[in-house]
Order: C-alpha cells, then sequence, then structure tokens
C-alpha cells in the first residue's frame, strides 16, 4: 500500500475488518419479512459468524448450501453469510463469489448495502480500485451509510484523489462516524488540500457526540455538533 500518512495502513487493516459487518453480522440477512426463509436452519450458521467462528460458519453454511433440499432462498442466504465469514478469513475472491451467488440466487436478501460494502473492501484488498468504486456506489444507491462514504474516501485517498476523499469523509462525519481515526484522516486530507480545518470546539463536541451515540443518550440539541454545521466556527 502506497499511503503512510498517520498509519493509513493500520486503519485500513481495521476498516477492512470491520467497516460494514453490524455489530450483529448476521443482522442484515435475518430479515425475512419479504420472503419466506426458514430462519431456525439458517440461526445455527448465523451464531458461528456472530461469534467469531468464521471456519465453522463456512462448513456448517456449505453443509447447508450443498443439501438437495435446501431451497433458492435459504441457499442465498447461507451464501451471503459464507461470503461474509470468509471476507474476515482473508478470502477476498471467494467471499466476492459467495456474495454474488447468494444475492443472484435471493434477489430479496436484506442488508445489501452491507454486502456490497463486504465486496468493496475485499476488491479493495486486492487492489482493484476501480470495482471497489463500483460496489461502494451500489451500497450508496441501497442505502447511504457512514461506513461507504468512509471506505470510499479512503479507496479515493490510496488514488491520491484528496478532493473527492474529503468530500467523502465529511459525508461519513454528516451521518455521525465521530470515530478518532476517522476525524485524523479528514483532517490530514483537508491539510493536504489547504482546506478548512474542524475547529477545536467542534472536535470537542464531535467527541462528545460520540460518546452519547455510544450510549444510545443523542438528543436533538445544540450541546452537540449538528450534522451540517460541524465546521462552523462556535
Amino acid at each position: 500500500m502506497k499511503l503512510s500518512l498517520f498509519g493509513v495502513a493500520s486503519i485500513m487493516a481495521a476498516t477492512i475488518s470491520s467497516c460494514f459487518l453490524p455489530e450483529s453480522l448476521s443482522a442484515p440477512l435475518m430479515n425475512v419479512a419479504k420472503v419466506n426463509v426458514p430462519a431456525e436452519r439458517l440461526s445455527t450458521v448465523s451464531n458461528l459468524l456472530d461469534q467469531g467462528l468464521y471456519d465453522d460458519c463456512v462448513d456448517k453454511s456449505s453443509a447447508l448450501i450443498e443439501q438437495p433440499s435446501t431451497d433458492n432462498d435459504t441457499r442465498g442466504y447461507a451464501l451471503c453469510l459464507r461470503g461474509m465469514a470468509r471476507s474476515l478469513l482473508n478470502q477476498p475472491v471467494k467471499a466476492i463469489r459467495d456474495i454474488d451467488s447468494g444475492m443472484e440466487l435471493n434477489p430479496y436478501v436484506e442488508g445489501k448495502d452491507d454486502l456490497y460494502g463486504v465486496q468493496a473492501t475485499c476488491l479493495f484488498k486486492l487492489g482493484r480500485c476501480r470495482d471497489a468504486l463500483n460496489k461502494i456506489g451500489k451500497s450508496l444507491a441501497v442505502e447511504p451509510n457512514s461506513m461507504a462514504y468512509r471506505l470510499r474516501g479512503l479507496v479515493y485517498l490510496h488514488l491520491d484523489n484528496y478532493k473527492l476523499a474529503l468530500n467523502d469523509f465529511d459525508e461519513a462525519l454528516k451521518f455521525g462516524d465521530c470515530s478518532a481515526d476517522l476525524i485524523e484522516l479528514r483532517e490530514t486530507t483537508a491539510a493536504k488540500l489547504g482546506a478548512k480545518r474542524i475547529h477545536a470546539t467542534c472536535l470537542r463536541r464531535l467527541t462528545d457526540y460520540r460518546k452519547c451515540a455510544i450510549k444510545n443518550t443523542v438528543q436533538k440539541s445544540t450541546t452537540y455538533v449538528c450534522q451540517d454545521d460541524y465546521l462552523r466556527k462556535p
């Protein structure tokens, strides 16, 4: 990786492993309202993924996929779960293929924004930045989200397109992603361009906003920086 500013390599490692995987990794996939998927057949697989037992998740999902009686909707969900596990086992090519196959078998699978994001991180790891940008675009088309903007900003940063990277880091911040590494990346990129930095007081507000968000107690209040005003001096 050609970037070295502020330890981007280590930040990328953390981002690749977790940026599109929700707190309950399988949660977006287990909403079966749109299709009649027997969730009990997938519960073991999804629990293994949530517990970090990725090899076991691959084994169990493979058995479900290969079982002749498995219907296409269930097989599609299982393929997506296996793809997510493989992305965390550093098997990006297999992960991309599984998720593609899963979404093809089950077009109504939930959490497509996350699934496209997982594929994008895998493509980025493979150095296929243009393909990663395409998948991120699909993720954002399903539902705009902070992690898609964060990852796209990192891809643009890798491509030395600092202006587009800064725009995407700002969009991620507007969605409430106030993590220290994102702020650091944003500020470093702004310095490269000579762009406006985040005011110190606003940085403190962002930190307070993040702490409250973790506790699920964020309220609409002038105490915290507004989504569109975080660059404004108090």
